[in-house]
């Protein structure tokens, strides 16, 4: 399920309600219960990304930018020389055209043994969705296998072919070898620019931000802990890189460090008039998705007496509130946005974890079931609900909206408890 201001991945997000929810009634059912708790407790993660994804890490192995050299197991290296998209064919509609990619790359093989690389099958190009490569018939484009010898050096040139319209995201070419290892590349030209501009000169604060959050995206945790720190002598409390050295400490598992940073964070007009509405916003989810929910409130109340905040914004403080414990205080402002007639699935949820928190399952059925109406496709509300069912005893429920949640295709891990449930209930 996506936060709508992160970038696109799937999240997991923290909430502990329907733990608590099942914990009770499934305490002698010990292999089932302890099953169920824990999906709970994955599957109502829907307010705060502990797999936190503002600065999200890569999939696997290393992230490096256009002409740098990226060193695979066992001694082969490959180094990506340009990038380049143009217009390859025109549609009826806008979402019908398609652009051409080519990616000119050089291979060298500095171990002692020869290595076979597939193309079609070790390359992958990643937009908004991911692309296989193209079998072109040019000479210089590369497809079937390749022999890699030790000593030698090998260019080529791949081709994908994606959608004109998936232009939101930077280019990232994959290449994963059971072998040699994985790899990710950014085929962001301005992103390579700025990388090669900070060995020479200071950056400004804008391209700080940027190549920082690359670095921390990339977990080169070294890299980015010399340059952030740097910056930080520079620019000193600037809120934008506080959250950059937070996110930094956090991923490098110092939470006291973290949170100290954030902290001091106080995006308002008085100490930074520089600083508009959308920026403390912006800022203030930073700080929630660091768990720092104090430093968040802290942002948003000023805004919420100003009436400075849309609704949407309003349900994010109220989900901020929420994990402050004021039940009743989120429960109030969510509610008269409720009764005001906003429809929205995170309200709903949010509102249900709240219902549950406060004793009243019900009405927490009720909101997942709302949840449902606008978001037909979120398993983790139609879980929650048999969830909800089973710990009011009625089994024949809570198998029929868990049996729900396998139509509804959820993860493997979701699936797979799901399916051990329902077997010991049958």
């Amino acid at each position: 399920m996506e936060m709508n201001f992160l970038p696109k991945q799937l999240y997991f997000f923290s909430n502990h309600s329907t733990s608590s929810l099942v914990t009770s009634l499934l305490k002698p059912l010990s292999p089932l219960a302890m099953k169920l708790v824990h999906l709970s407790c994955l599957l109502t993660k829907f307010s705060i990304a502990f797999i936190f994804l503002f600065y999200s890490l890569p999939l696997s192995g290393l992230t490096l930018t256009l002409g740098e050299d990226a060193p695979l197991k066992n001694g082969l290296v490959i180094s990506v020389n340009s990038f380049v998209r143009s217009p390859f064919t025109g549609g009826l509609t806008t979402q019908d055209k398609l652009d051409k990619v080519e990616i000119s790359l050089t291979f060298v093989n500095t171990g002692k043994k020869q290595f076979s690389i597939d193309p079609s099958t070790n390359f992958v190009l990643s937009l908004e969705n991911k692309y296989p490569l193209e079998n072109e018939k040019d000479p210089g484009c590369l497809f079937n296998t390749i022999a890699l010898h030790p000593g030698t050096q090998s260019r080529g040139k791949l081709l994908f072919k994606v959608k004109a319209v998936d232009k939101n995201f930077s280019p990232l070419l994959i290449f994963s070898h059971d072998e040699l290892g994985n790899i990710e590349i950014s085929c962001d030209s301005d992103l390579s620019k700025l990388f090669e501009k900070s060995k020479t000169i200071p950056l400004e604060l804008e391209e700080v931000l940027k190549l920082g959050k690359f670095f921390i995206e990339s977990d080169r945790k070294e890299e980015a802990e010399k340059f952030l720190r740097g910056a930080y002598t520079r620019f000193g409390d600037e809120p934008h890189l506080l959250v950059l050295l937070a996110t930094l400490a956090k991923n490098s598992n110092d939470i006291c460090r973290a949170g100290e940073l954030i902290s001091k964070v106080t995006p308002t007009s008085e100490s930074d008039p520089s600083l508009g509405n959308k920026e403390s916003l912006q800022i203030a989810k930073d700080a929630f998705e660091l768990g720092q929910f104090d430093a968040c409130a802290k942002i948003l109340e000023p805004l919420f007496e100003k009436k400075a905040l849309e609704d949407k914004d309003l349900i994010f403080l109220g989900r901020c509130w929420y994990f402050q414990k004021n039940y009743e205080k989120a429960k109030d402002l969510l509610s008269d946005l409720d009764s005001r007639g906003f429809r929205d699935s995170q309200l709903y949820f949010t509102l249900a974890n709240i219902y549950d928190k406060v004793g009243d399952p019900n009405s927490a059925i009720s909101f997942w079931e709302k949840t449902l109406e606008v978001e037909p496709t979120n398993y983790e509300s139609m879980f929650n609900i048999g969830v909800g069912y089973f710990k009011q005893g009625d089994q024949q429920k809570a198998k029929e909206y868990w049996e729900k949640t396998l139509e509804l295709n959820p993860d493997e891990d979701t699936k797979k408890i799901i399916e051990d449930a329902l077997k010991k209930l049958n």
